[in-house]
């Protein structure tokens, strides 16, 4: 046990986007509270970064607002294509969502316009 009641060790079980969103949260949360000391520890099952061609990452309204919040998202925004359209179907090939505005009535109902 900790000599001191304001150290924290975190354990951050996964490196993909919301483990390491998780760690930079933290980390900036620790250098604007210097009388608590946080220790993270990320794990992660992979040994290297994979790729997989045709693999792709779609950012919904609520991840926006949070890349925006840890001033994040206008690192992004350089390799990142918006998408204003959205298809999914069953395994019968029938449309199950289908809406050329799913994107801009998503982010109204989540009332956020962004950065």
């Amino acid at each position: 046990m900790p000599n001191n009641p304001f150290t924290f060790t975190i354990a951050i079980i996964g490196a993909g986007p919301a483990g390491l969103i998780l760690s930079h949260a933290l980390h900036h949360l620790s250098a604007s509270l210097p009388h608590i000391t946080l220790t993270q520890h990320i794990y992660e099952k992979q040994t290297s970064i994979t790729t997989q061609i045709g693999a792709g990452l779609a950012f919904w309204p609520h991840c926006v607002r949070i890349l925006d919040q840890l001033d994040l998202l206008q690192g992004t925004q350089h390799f990142a294509v918006p998408l204003h359209k959205i298809h999914q179907l069953d395994s019968h090939g029938h449309p199950l969502v289908g809406a050329s505005d799913f994107y801009d009535r998503l982010r109204d109902a989540l009332m956020y316009a962004g950065g």
